[in-house]
């Protein structure tokens, strides 16, 4: 059950799971080799001792047949011979006499034995030949067990190493690691107040620390965010000047209470609910709406840009837009953001001074025109009165030159 847990539990990718991995794989190859290492040199050990005991038994045998071989005493021979066999490591005994075969037990057609020939010695003479054959059965069991117990033992050390480190990484890395993920999500979720406790791994408490600094800032941020947004929203809801977003077909996104004062609209909603097509509903001259869409596409910004919007009650007003285009990454406009400014009263203004210059250009024009026709008309008379003098001169001169001839009567009378 314990085993299944942890396999279960470690199945995913995980610090843990790795290390449980690695771990293993290392003790596997290192238990295997070395295994094999010992595998190796007990097999080189038993072929070893299996040699010396061979020289060993043949010798003892020579020596235990010697005496009744020399009296033909071939019972007794063939009693010793049954008794050597008796060993699970003698395989085979043959005994000859001058290629007499006086005893023979061969165990089969199988070549893995070792084969020992001794010659029969008593008193210096040889008085036959020994040959025995050993067998490499006990180094195959021997094998065969040290190979048991490694199959036993490497899968039995592996699991021992999942279950301890498994209850280890629980106590030194999944505990610290679950409290370390707890206050992430802790933070995540917005309580950037929260410490996160140091556990007993420094390179762990590192991490927390960062972590701790992390939220710290992001506290500090999120309150001069809040109060930013506070400032920018009491700007954008207290603004004199329409503030709006638009979309690209042609609808508010978003407007502040001025924008819906400007047009008459009850609040914001009901601007942005009413207004489905800007073009037709909000523009007087639709066509000046297709002129600004290609000023904003071509300048991405449009300043001071004077037209006629309706209100709600359909009545018409002056305004002035300073909008700008937003892009995306690909270079998408997303949406227009501008300012509305009601200039209708400048506006007015301005046409009555325009109608007024207008109606004050044809008094002075009328009143140039009576000028110029009085100044001619006293020129004239001017011109008049100066040959009038001109001739009076002229006539007095002519009468000073004549006086003195005319009669003294005459002169008088004139």
């Amino acid at each position: 059950m314990i085993l299944s847990n942890t396999i279960g539990h470690y199945w995913k990718h995980t610090i843990s799971r790795d290390l449980i991995i690695g771990l293993s794989l290392t003790v596997f190859f290192v238990v295997s080799i070395l295994s094999g290492l010992y595998f190796l040199y007990s097999t080189a050990v038993a072929k070893r001792k299996l040699q010396e005991f061979s020289v060993n038994v043949t010798e003892e045998f020579a020596q235990n047949i010697a005496r009744p071989l020399s009296h033909f005493d071939f019972e007794t021979i063939r009693h010793i011979a049954r008794a050597f066999l008796q060993s699970k490591e003698v395989g085979g005994i043959k005994v000859t006499v001058d290629s007499t075969v006086l005893f023979e037990r061969h165990p089969g057609a199988s070549t893995d034995f070792i084969r020992k020939e001794k010659e029969v010695i008593l008193n210096g003479e040889t008085v036959g030949l020994a040959e025995l054959l050993f067998t490499k059965e006990y180094i195959r069991e021997g094998q065969k067990s040290l190979i048991r117990i490694i199959l036993i033992i490497l899968p039995a050390v592996i699991l021992v190493i999942i279950i301890t480190t498994h209850f280890l990484l629980k106590g030194l890395l999944s505990n610290p690691l679950h409290r370390l993920v707890n206050g992430i999500r802790a933070i995540a979720k917005g309580d950037y107040q929260r410490q996160i406790a140091p556990v007993s791994q420094n390179d762990i408490n590192k991490i927390i620390q960062e972590i701790n600094i992390m939220a710290g800032l992001i506290a500090k941020r999120s309150q001069d965010l809040i109060e930013s947004e506070d400032k920018y929203r009491s700007i954008f809801v207290n603004a004199a000047e329409g503030i709006y977003q638009s979309s690209v077909d042609g609808r508010f996104i978003s407007v502040n209470p001025a924008m819906a004062r400007i047009l008459s609209y009850e609040s914001p909603d009901d601007l942005i609910g009413s207004i489905t097509n800007l073009a037709t509903q909000l523009y007087v001259d639709p066509q000046q709406r297709k002129d600004f869409m290609h000023q904003i596409q071509n300048n991405k910004t449009v300043s001071g840009y004077e037209l006629q919007f309706y209100r709600k009650d359909q009545s018409q007003i002056w305004v002035s837009l300073n909008s700008r285009a937003v892009f995306n990454e690909s270079g998408e406009v997303l949406y227009y953001e501008g300012i509305v400014m009601d200039i209708t009263d400048r506006k007015q203004m301005e046409m009555a001074l325009q109608k007024a210059h207008e109606e004050l250009e044809l008094k002075v024009d009328e009143r140039t025109r009576t000028l110029k026709e009085k100044t001619a008309k006293l020129a004239r008379m001017n011109k008049l009165f100066i040959d009038r003098e001109m001739r009076m001169k002229e006539l007095k001169q002519e009468l000073k030159i004549l006086k003195p001839k005319l009669p003294k009567g005459e002169t008088r009378n004139e």
